[in-house]
């Protein structure tokens, strides 16, 4: 980069926890943090996401 440009700006990012239990995580960030929970994926579920004021919050469990 040289002294003329700038960095590309930032929007937003979306964090990936890695977790042991992606529906009691996503049901703690629910029901003690006020998220909602935007999906849940796989049976069992492995994968999912929570929203609360335009933050997304991602959980990657291990796949069975």
């Amino acid at each position: 980069m040289d002294s003329m440009s700038s960095p590309t700006e930032l929007k937003s990012i979306t964090p990936i926890l890695f977790v042991t239990d992606v529906p009691t995580s996503a049901a703690h960030f629910r029901d003690k943090l006020g998220f909602a929970i935007d999906f849940l994926h796989g049976e069992p579920p492995f994968y999912g996401a929570v929203s609360r004021d335009g933050v997304c919050i991602h959980f990657r469990g291990s796949i069975r």
